[in-house]
């Protein structure tokens, strides 16, 4: 048997067997070219996770203004590896971004103890009941987030990480601060 399937360009598919069904995944085929005002463009709403292929940047849209540019809450750049927080202004084709484009952005933000909640671009906060880590007095310590006062205090005081190795950087930067500060006294 064959069938055939014409494929827009600009799309990823992948193709998989499961339980001897052929299945085929189309990501990423809505696009939108700006600075043309066609009637099927598709509107992208706040909060898309969206792939633009002129700077090969993956970003959480906010809004296109009147000027076609385009206003993110962040953007990672693949071309120069760069997690940034700036409105940037550019024209090109723009689409819904592929499950592994929107991990790639995740995984940047969380290298920076940052996450997208849905809404807004926050810092990173574990999920209840997995692991968190933080510096107490015996050094670097970890703590299964599990909403309690205590857990609020530390994310709020900022001495809350995703990693060991984080916490670690922190107290040792810690550390210094505090020698430094006795030192001028």
């Amino acid at each position: 048997m064959k069938h055939e399937i014409k494929i827009p360009a600009g799309c990823n598919v992948k193709f998989s067997i499961e339980n001897g069904m052929a299945i085929t995944e189309i990501e990423g085929c809505e696009t939108i070219k700006l600075g043309e005002n066609s009637v099927d463009e598709p509107k992208f709403k706040e909060n898309d996770i969206v792939y633009l292929n002129s700077v090969q940047s993956v970003m959480i849209f906010d809004h296109l203004d009147d000027s076609d540019v385009i206003h993110t809450k962040c953007f990672y750049s693949t071309l120069q590896n760069k997690l940034s927080t700036k409105t940037i202004n550019v024209c090109g084709k723009m689409r819904l971004a592929t499950e592994s484009e929107k991990q790639l952005l995740y995984d940047k933000l969380k290298e920076r103890c940052l996450m997208f909640d849905g809404e807004n671009v926050v810092r990173w906060r574990a999920e209840p009941d997995n692991i968190y880590y933080g510096v107490d007095s015996d050094g670097v310590m970890n703590d299964e987030e599990s909403c309690d006062v205590l857990d609020d205090i530390r994310y709020k005081n900022g001495n809350y990480f995703p990693t060991y190795k984080m916490a670690d950087a922190f107290q040792k930067q810690y550390i210094e601060l505090l020698n430094n500060f006795h030192k001028n006294l």
